[in-house]
């Protein structure tokens, strides 16, 4: 089988659009008990064309009646921010604390479980949606890291394959657990996902 994931943008591109818009990847089969939950991850230099291959993938997979909800988490940040009314204080407050402590104050008010997670869930209820999008991963870090992601969206994404777009490097093991690494420097370690380009589209 070739490494799929060594392949130019286009390749891959290729694999993605015909394992996304297949019956079996469509109805999770060969899957067993696992979460239907698919890693994508990317070189840090690729970004700004991954992004660009992002939203012409969704629009191809839409001419073929997929239908694919992306979710940005940047951006479900601010809207969050913006929900509570706390995004311009963070903007102000930004030149007058430390790094550590801004750090902190985002990490509380963007808590996973209290707060990312439940804006996930009301936006996936809303959406009519076959496949799943989790993109703005690299622009959240440190204070969202996908491994908390993850584990907390166990509980509520088991219906739809999730496809999370990772600047980096995702290592599975099954020894000693898989590893993410974002940017090709952080460890976190998750054991329930697939990676993509190891799924075969046959």
């Amino acid at each position: 089988m070739k490494n799929i994931e060594t392949m130019s943008l286009s390749n891959r591109f290729e694999h993605l659009l015909k394992l996304m818009s297949s019956s079996k990847f469509l109805k999770m089969e060969g899957l067993g008990n696992e979460v239907p939950f698919f890693i994508c991850p990317f070189a840090v230099k690729e970004s700004t064309d991954m992004n660009k291959a992002i939203a012409q993938l969704i629009k191809q997979l839409q001419q073929k009646q997929v239908i694919v909800l992306e979710l940005n988490l940047y951006q479900v940040a601010l809207d969050i921010l913006k929900q509570r009314n706390i995004l311009d204080k963070i903007i102000n407050m930004e030149t007058d604390i430390s790094k550590a402590d801004l750090f902190s104050q985002l990490q509380s008010v963007l808590d996973p479980e209290k707060h990312i997670i439940p804006e996930i869930k009301a936006r996936i209820n809303e959406s009519n949606h076959q496949i799943l999008f989790i993109t703005g991963v690299g622009e959240v870090f440190p204070y969202i890291r996908l491994h908390s992601i993850l584990n907390n969206m166990q509980s509520l994404a088991h219906s739809k394959p999730s496809v999370f777009f990772f600047p980096g490097e995702y290592n599975a093991n099954d020894t000693n657990g898989s590893t993410l690494r974002l940017f090709g420097v952080m460890d976190d370690k998750y054991y329930r996902a697939f990676n993509i380009y190891h799924c075969l589209t046959n």
